[in-house]
């Protein structure tokens, strides 16, 4: 989802018949925020064992070893779960 404020100012540039070449526009968008996104865990159920799950169940899952990361659910990246500074991180391998 690209943020009210850059639409906005595109369409400002567009209204004002204002004349603007492509670095201008990815100038623009070159701040707009992505999501980010990866699956860290996988499992598998029936949908019978779905259908009896209760707050407190614990779901067996699997670590994934490889990481597809997302951008704005987009798969953009592989990558590697590492520690950074006592915290998750990935890091990108393709």
């Amino acid at each position: 989802m690209i943020d009210d404020r850059y639409v906005k100012k595109l369409r400002e540039m567009l209204g004002n018949n204002e004349t603007f070449d492509r670095d201008e526009i990815l100038n623009t968008l070159r701040y707009q925020p992505v999501e980010l996104g990866c699956v860290l865990l996988t499992g598998q159920c029936t949908l019978h064992e779905l259908s009896k799950l209760v707050p407190g169940d614990v779901l067996p899952l699997t670590l994934c070893k490889n990481l597809t990361i997302k951008v704005n659910g987009h798969p953009t990246f592989f990558g590697k779960l590492q520690t950074i500074d006592s915290e998750l991180g990935v890091k990108i391998d393709g």
